[in-house]
């Protein structure tokens, strides 16, 4: 099985917009039999404060109870994860520290892959410890789909 790390941005990508490259490559990790969606509390945290922002209520304009569909998708992440107990100390991206923790959680969860749409803090890493770190688009054309 490959692990994949899908990072924060994709997660919520995925939930508002479902056709694009992050919403396929969220349901290729999570349909297709090869991959393990890994992620850790922190990422689910994350996601689920974001998806609740007032910034991001227009997408859910046509949802009848969009609190409740961000519970069911962040409750769908919980149940179809690895969970990671991130221990690892990781400091490699400066402009931004929170994102070492995707990394970190993508070394402790022996991930293959990070999925990000964040190109200005991970882009120039392109790999690191192992780990293909790739955008939506790459992650699909990489894997086959």
């Amino acid at each position: 099985m490959i692990r994949v790390v899908l990072d924060t941005n994709v997660l919520v990508s995925a939930a508002i917009r479902r056709l694009g490259p992050p919403g396929q490559a969220f349901d290729l990790v999570v349909y297709d039999e090869r991959f393990r969606l890994v992620l850790s509390d922190l990422i689910l945290a994350e996601a689920r404060r974001v998806l609740g922002t007032a910034r991001l209520a227009r997408y859910f304009a046509g949802v009848p109870d969009p609190t409740a569909f961000v519970e069911e998708y962040i409750g769908r992440l919980d149940r179809l994860r690895i969970p990671v107990v991130v221990t690892s100390v990781v400091e490699v991206v400066a402009d931004d520290p929170p994102d070492n923790h995707i990394l970190a959680c993508a070394l402790d969860g022996r991930a293959r892959y990070l999925v990000t749409g964040n190109r200005r803090h991970f882009g120039a890493l392109g790999e690191w410890r192992g780990i293909q770190i790739v955008d939506p688009a790459q992650f699909l054309a990489e894997v086959g789909r």
